[in-house]
């Protein structure tokens, strides 16, 4: 994983571009003609982190750098985080337990991801010894984030998998870990003055994400006109469990096994269709090759019901690894993935987001003064599970709600994010 970016809660931590350009005091992404040189790393950072059109850093006052501080003069004399290694992005998380088997060998146990450690080593740089200690200090405040640190759940880091040449390239390049924050503070190996003025201070520090993979930018969005939309009548839901479970070979259709011992009883949609109803469907198509064949895809969903309620909300994957027409997956039981809500009020926002595994749903229309979790359900109105798409070529998605007494205008849009264990 490339070291020269990195930022934690949308707070710019290390930007290498940037602490090249202030140290050679040019205005120019070019920092390697002119002042005081450290390295000459990634030449095309600045413009994939600021845009194509992005000029080149000039001064911390003159950019309002990230750490500029009106009441503490010495903070103009702070460069910024240069990127020097970093360990932990570029491994995977996969761990097994395997337990030894009396007869010889081992049962070689489930496989489970552990949490991700990154640790950093970089560089700081400022024109004074003032401007250093003020710079230690903004590092140590910026990576524990806000009073009281980044809670249980931490905080959103934002990386390059590689250097990129641009702003294209950076899009493809950077890479997003969920549930981030700060595991061991700034540690200080080494702080000196180089013959032309400038201070430096290496430093150390840990961060640990608790989800562990790198997620892409969405690859695949799909939203209001991307897809075929009609009005269909679905036919009657039918009972939980309606699905048929496909007999093992070894069963015997004529001798019925044993009884298996009850189950705790499973939270259902209340809701759930007994009856047929007019549906508003939009089919999404996703022809063969269009998805990640090497990395999982988790679906991002976003709903906006406008000016009424919305009820009966399903969005169900299908695998189409051959391009068949997508109007022909009507079948249920078919989907590989599927995401139901029962209601939801007017003027709500929803997102359901398979990379943090959380919902929430604003309905205050966007303004953040009524926030809480929705009640997803799965297949039939049952339990629900996280939709992962593991080895799909094509997709076909479907998205239907109740037509009646929905807002014609409400909208359902769809991003897929690569899931991907190292960078």
């Amino acid at each position: 994983m490339d070291v020269n970016w990195l930022t934690l809660g949308g707070n710019e931590v290390i930007n290498t571009a940037r602490v090249q350009a202030y140290a050679a005091g040019v205005d120019s992404a070019d920092s390697c003609s002119a002042g005081v040189s450290v390295g000459c790393a990634c030449p095309g950072l600045a413009q994939a982190i600021e845009g194509a059109d992005f000029g080149g850093y000039v001064d911390p006052v003159v950019d309002d750098a990230p750490w500029m501080e009106e009441t503490a003069p010495e903070s103009a004399e702070f460069l910024g985080v240069f990127g020097l290694e970093e360990e932990g992005g570029s491994a995977g998380v996969v761990e097994r337990t395997p337990v030894e088997l009396a007869a010889g060998g081992s049962n070689i146990g489930v496989e489970r991801f552990n949490h991700r450690e990154l640790t950093y080593q970089v560089v700081l740089v400022a024109r004074s010894e003032a401007g250093l200690s003020y710079g230690l200090m903004w590092l140590s405040s910026v990576l524990r984030g806000p009073a009281g640190g980044q809670g249980c759940w931490g905080d959103q880091a934002c990386v390059f998998a590689w250097c990129p040449s641009g702003e294209v390239e950076g899009d493809r390049a950077q890479r997003v870990l969920y549930d981030a924050g700060l595991l061991e503070a700034p540690t200080v190996s080494d702080r000196f003055k180089s013959g032309t003025g400038v201070w430096f201070a290496e430093v150390e520090f840990t961060l640990v994400s608790g989800n562990p993979h790198l997620y892409a930018l969405p690859y695949i969005s799909l939203g209001p006109g991307d897809g075929e939309s009609d009005v269909v009548r679905v036919p009657a839901g039918g009972p939980i469990g309606e699905c048929d479970e496909p007999l093992p070979c070894r069963r015997d259709a004529e001798c019925a096994p044993p009884p298996l011992p009850p189950r705790p009883p499973q939270p259902v949609d209340p809701c759930w269709p007994l009856s047929p109803f007019r549906a508003r469907r939009t089919m999404f198509t996703v022809p063969p090759g269009g998805v990640s064949s090497w990395s999982d895809t988790v679906p991002v969903v976003r709903v906006n019901t406008r000016g009424a309620p919305m009820r009966r909300l399903s969005v169900r994957f299908y695998s189409n690894p051959t391009g068949q027409d997508c109007s022909r997956y009507t079948d249920r039981c078919a989907a590989c993935g599927e995401v139901n809500v029962a209601f939801l009020p007017e003027s709500t926002e929803m997102v359901v987001d398979g990379r943090l595994q959380r919902a929430q749903m604003d309905c205050s229309g966007g303004r953040g003064l009524a926030v809480s979790r929705p009640t997803l359900f799965g297949p039939n109105g049952g339990l629900f599970s996280w939709p992962v798409i593991e080895c799909a070529s094509g997709l076909c998605i479907e998205v239907m709600w109740q037509e009646q007494g929905s807002d014609p205008e409400a909208e359902v849009s769809i991003d897929m994010v690569a899931r991907m264990g190292a960078a």
